[in-house]
């Protein structure tokens, strides 16, 4: 290999040195027609046109681009994109042949496999709105999508802007009963990629369909982008602190589940470095957007603001506004604190939305009278006229990887307050286009707010920017990026991970001398063993912690109750 290497090596520097003598004499200019020159193509065009050189052997092809119809003389040496000898692939010609191939992909339709989970057209989410405005994109550039997701609703729909729908059967998970999860036991969305045969799939994450998803990925060859929306180490150590190390083991959880991805994305830059910190590798940001249009501040109604947002007496009070699930992870109990220092300013809280900690919310702002007013689930216009007729927007939230209520009231012109934490500052910039507050303190959350309330120049300049900002964040532009960049990128890695086969590995392990080439493969196949092995030793450690919980919960709350035998009477 290395006598053949070297051969090769040497009959490419005679092939140069012969061409610089019959083409690149001393006194030549560099557009002269070139002497003896037949052309190979009956009709050639002026953008590729091939000649052979019929004085010396070897032969040499050409390609000239000149667009004055004249043949270039320069050699290849000096004009690399456009002459290449026969026999000898350079990597530039490689690497033109790939870029050519992924503009051709990027301009052709794209077949993707949409797996989300929970469901985004019937679910209240914050990711609703980002599915539903990529694949209205994506329909309008021309790729086709199939999408399976989990759905027990009578409205649950067989289709969505064109798009088949395959709804899979789910259960309800215990500490979130609004939340349906699956595993498609039934494998209808395996039947769906089999016969869909996609160029990519993605599904969302963190849940259980992720898990089969990555299986199916695996098992078929597909590349697998994972898209990160809720922010799982938050949520399990809300609900389930008395859990001891919860927050770790979620991490590991999410280590694992997304080492099965070519591509990790999440909704903010903050949500990525948590990532990278814990060594998650392979992520990128999936950009923002909102509609201008529909949340804008010229549909904000008197009517609304009366009839929707406040009760009887209270149509000129200033409005805080919150929409979202209600929620124990949403912390809307500190916002009590903000009722009791502006009690004397006529501020009035409106929580739109709904979920499983409605009632106890309730409950506890029963206190405040009439100043508080649940206006359960909005949709449509009437979200769009609520958002703008109200005046402040309150987001106590730690939990949110990105926040997109918190978008749609900045294109709807309201001064935002946020904690200072997940993905609210990646959106919000304090004292420029909203005000941010330490996370989980209240009196520090109550401040911002009144000096937003009592300072009415101030609100109204944050109001301006937050609308200004909020119109340069397009959907359209966010899906374009996502296919042509997000997508192509996960393609690449999976096919240059594809083109490492077993017989080349053994070759690579056998050669004496090996190139910085193959060293490099060498290094990416240890990688991968290193990664699979340890994704098998996370499996193991969750079974056996899993086991151990189903034990100590059979124990307790399963514990037949103790019975002691009557004594055994001997003789007559």
């Amino acid at each position: 290999l290395l006598l053949a290497a070297n051969a090769l090596v040497t009959q490419v520097t005679t092939n140069k040195l012969v061409l610089r003598q019959h083409l690149f004499k001393k006194g030549d200019t560099d557009e002269q027609p070139i002497a003896q020159a037949s052309v190979k193509s009956q009709a050639p065009s002026l953008d590729e046109v091939a000649i052979e050189v019929s004085t010396t052997p070897p032969s040499v092809v050409m390609q000239s681009s000149n667009n004055n119809g004249v043949l270039s003389t320069r050699p290849a040496w000096l004009r690399p994109k456009t002459m290449a000898v026969q026999g000898a692939k350079g990597v530039g010609r490689i690497k033109r042949k790939m870029m050519d191939r992924i503009s051709k992909r990027q301009s052709t339709p794209m077949k993707v496999a949409l797996l989300v989970e929970p469901t985004p057209f019937t679910h209240v989410c914050g990711y609703a709105n980002r599915f539903q405005e990529m694949l209205k994109y994506m329909k309008e550039f021309g790729d086709h999508v199939h999408i399976a997701t989990p759905d027990d609703k009578l409205e649950a729909p067989n289709e969505f802007m064109g798009f088949p729908v395959k709804t899979l059967r789910g259960q309800r998970f215990p500490l979130y009963p609004e939340v349906l999860l699956s595993l498609d036991s039934r494998g209808e969305a395996r039947k769906m990629v089999q016969q869909f045969k996609p160029d990519i799939i993605h599904v969302s994450s963190p849940g259980f369909l992720a898990m089969s998803a990555a299986l199916y990925a695996k098992a078929l060859n597909i590349p697998l982008v994972m898209s990160y929306h809720t922010h799982l180490p938050v949520y399990a150590e809300r609900y389930m602190g008395y859990i001891p190390l919860i927050r770790k083991s979620s991490w590991q959880y999410i280590k694992m589940l997304h080492s099965f991805a070519d591509l990790t994305l999440v909704t903010s830059p903050q949500v990525m470095e948590e990532f990278r910190e814990q060594g998650i590798r392979r992520v990128a940001v999936w950009r923002k957007g909102v509609d201008v249009d529909t949340f804008n501040p010229k549909h904000s109604s008197a009517q609304i603001k009366a009839n929707i947002l406040t009760n009887r007496g209270h149509e000129k009070d200033t409005v805080l506004l919150y929409v979202g699930r209600l929620s124990v992870e949403k912390r809307l109990e500190q916002l009590d604190q903000v009722l009791d220092d502006l009690k004397d300013d006529s501020v009035s809280l409106a929580l739109v939305g709904g979920g499983p900690h409605e009632d106890a919310l309730k409950k506890h702002f029963a206190k405040f009278g009439d100043r508080v007013k649940f206006c359960g689930i909005l949709r449509g216009d009437t979200l769009s006229a609520a958002y703008a007729s109200a005046d402040i927007f309150v987001m106590p939230s730690d939990s949110e990887t990105l926040g997109f209520v918190v978008i749609e009231a900045m294109a709807s012109g309201l001064a935002v307050v946020g904690a200072k934490a997940g993905g609210i500052p990646s959106i919000v910039d304090d004292d420029s286009n909203g005000m941010l507050a330490p996370p989980r303190d209240p009196k520090a959350f109550s401040h911002a707010v009144k000096s937003l309330v009592r300072d009415s120049n101030l609100q109204n300049r944050l109001k301006a920017q937050a609308r200004l900002d909020a119109e340069s964040w397009g959907w359209k532009q966010a899906t374009r990026h996502l296919r042509d960049v997000h997508y192509i990128a996960a393609i690449r890695r999976h096919s240059a991970i594809k083109r490492l086969t077993a017989k080349d590995r053994r070759i690579l392990f056998k050669l004496p001398f090996i190139s910085a080439t193959q060293r490099r493969a060498i290094r990416l196949r240890f990688a991968f063993l290193t990664r699979d092995l340890k994704s098998f030793f996370n499996k193991t450690f969750y079974l056996a912690a899993v086991s151990k919980l189903l034990s100590k919960f059979t124990n307790r709350f399963f514990r037949r109750r103790s019975f002691t035998p009557p004594p055994r009477i001997r003789g007559g």
